[in-house]
């Protein structure tokens, strides 16, 4: 129910043509069926894969990053510090 209360706040604030109000009604009535048939379940479970996939390249990337500010006796740039 929020989404069509921000709709109506996003219609109010700006200068909307009225197939602009059409479409963005449209957009949102179809995310309210979405959320209200189940399928934000996979949407939950797509962001949950999302954030694993960014917890799994964290330590990579900090250790890029520690490799580049602290770079090894040759000079060279390892994944291990």
């Amino acid at each position: 129910m929020s989404w069509l209360i921000y709709g109506f706040a996003i219609i109010a604030a700006s200068d909307l043509t009225f197939l602009g109000v059409v479409v963005l009604l449209s957009v949102l009535f179809f995310l309210l069926n979405l959320m209200q048939s189940g399928l934000d379940l996979v949407a939950r479970q797509l962001v949950g894969l999302a954030a694993g996939a960014s917890k799994a390249v964290a330590p990579i990337v900090a250790r890029l990053a520690w490799s580049w500010v602290f770079p090894s006796s040759s000079g060279s740039f390892s994944l291990v510090p």
